[in-house]
């Protein structure tokens, strides 16, 4: 079928068919620290697997991912993680209720090493913090093996 003959007004019909990706924690992180004992992000994702559907997770706690990654290793998802700072500190004064850098950098490493393409998105961006230590955020989330921007 030709994407001329969609019915637009029909917008699911054209996401499924044209296997737009599913965003998921665009508004709300779906990673909040109940997932690990409810696991309704991770149920979700299985049923997405199990279709080969493409999944692009937005987030701030890679860790509670890390918790369950090996489950879905070759699964069509992408991962794209917030960073703000490089110093847990402020961080810390900032993100409450954020997980620290530190941790964030390492959870994106072991997921990288596991396989998986990790993209970072600096957001929010603080001037002039921001500026500031751009070129050591960057070589760290280089060295974590952070795949893009």
């Amino acid at each position: 079928m030709a994407s001329t003959d969609y019915d637009y007004t029909k917008a699911e019909e054209v996401a499924f068919k044209e296997r737009i990706p599913v965003k998921i924690g665009a508004t709300a992180d779906p990673f909040p620290i109940i997932e690990q004992k409810e696991r309704i992000t991770y149920d979700c994702l299985r049923i997405f697997d199990k279709y080969d559907y493409p999944v692009q997770i937005s987030t701030k706690n890679p860790e509670i991912f890390l918790s369950y990654a090996s489950d879905f290793i070759g699964a069509n998802i992408a991962l794209n993680v917030s960073c703000s700072f490089v110093d847990d500190d402020i961080a810390r004064k900032i993100e409450c209720g954020a997980i620290s850098p530190t941790r964030r950098f390492a959870a994106i490493k072991k997921l990288s090493e596991m396989g998986f393409k990790i993209t970072a998105r600096l957001q929010p961006f603080i001037l002039p913090y921001s500026e500031q230590v751009a070129e050591r955020f960057v070589k760290t989330l280089a060295d974590c093996g952070v795949w893009a921007f």
